[in-house]
């Protein structure tokens, strides 16, 4: 057992090395070059979601559907992404498409709080019912064994209340970047995602809860 350890841990320094580099941020290109990059990189080719190391948390927001679902096309995702202590929280974003951001194409540069980034675009737009979306282009080092992530948010109907599932997974680079994945997709990733869902529950029953009361 340690010897298979010791080989899976030296071929994942192996792989990391070996990862491409994050497109837009070699030393000699600037920032609007960078931009330009990041607008027109063509988005990866992906799998479907339940071919991947995945996880779904799901939490019942005490709004109607439809608040639910036009609220959270608005959500600064600094507000609804904090952080934990193992992960960093999202400190920004930056959009590279013209528009608003929840509908399909819609794409974004997503700034940690550690300053590491990657590209966000929504691919699949089915409101009131669902929104997907494919995150690559890490930059983060604990990234750099993730060839790119699928999010998906479900909003399903539950009287006056919405119940939210949200699921990620992630596609590995490879053996045996995959063999660690399913352990930090259940531990430490679903752990911020929960974190995550909390806070935007707390957001939108606020936004609802005054909306209701201007309304009265």
């Amino acid at each position: 057992m340690k010897k298979a350890l010791s080989f899976a841990l030296a071929s994942l320094t192996l792989l990391a090395c070996a990862s491409p580099p994050a497109i837009g941020y070699e030393p000699q290109t600037t920032p609007a070059e960078r931009d330009e990059l990041h607008r027109t990189t063509p988005i990866p080719a992906t799998a479907s979601i339940d071919e991947l190391t995945s996880t779904t948390v799901t939490a019942v927001f005490d709004v109607p559907q439809e608040y639910m679902t036009a609220w959270f096309t608005e959500l600064p995702l600094d507000k609804a992404l904090p952080g934990t202590d193992e992960l960093p929280g999202v400190a920004r974003t930056e959009p590279l498409t013209e528009g608003p951001w929840g509908v399909k194409g819609a794409r974004r540069r997503v700034v940690l709080k550690d300053d590491s980034t990657a590209l966000e675009q929504i691919v699949e737009v089915e409101l009131p019912n669902r929104v997907q979306y494919v995150v690559w282009n890490y930059t983060s080092d604990a990234a750099k064994y993730v060839e790119y992530g699928i999010g998906e948010f479900r909003f399903v109907r539950a009287g006056d209340k919405t119940e939210v599932h949200w699921t990620y997974a992630f596609s590995a680079r490879g053996w045996p970047a995959s063999w660690f994945l399913g352990g930090f997709v259940d531990g430490d990733y679903r752990d911020m995602m929960t974190k995550s869902l909390g806070a935007m529950k707390r957001l939108a029953e606020e936004g609802w809860r005054r909306r209701t009361e201007q309304k009265g």
